[in-house]
């Protein structure tokens, strides 16, 4: 016996596709030059922290323990190529 998959109503279509558990769908960003969708490309971390110049050479690799990752989540303009980052979940 096969089984047709069941065709999703007019109410199903609006809201759109359904989101993963846990994981909030990402918003809708404009271009703020073009002003057109733009296109998530993803997460992007960036080492933050620690300690520069003369007390960072001092420190060695002790200077690590202050560093964090500060993800972003990165967004393109298919139109003209800007990159914008947000926080992630903003």
């Amino acid at each position: 016996m096969i089984f047709a998959p069941k065709k999703p109503s007019e109410a199903e279509l609006a809201e759109g596709p359904p989101v993963p558990s846990g994981r909030v769908p990402a918003p809708q960003r404009i271009c703020p030059v073009c002003r057109v969708p733009l296109t998530p490309e993803g997460e992007l971390s960036f080492r933050v922290g620690g300690s520069v110049g003369a007390s960072a050479m001092f420190k060695g690799t002790w200077n690590e323990l202050s560093e964090q990752l500060q993800p972003f989540s990165v967004y393109h303009c298919p139109s003209c190529g800007k990159i914008e980052l947000y926080e992630p979940g903003s």
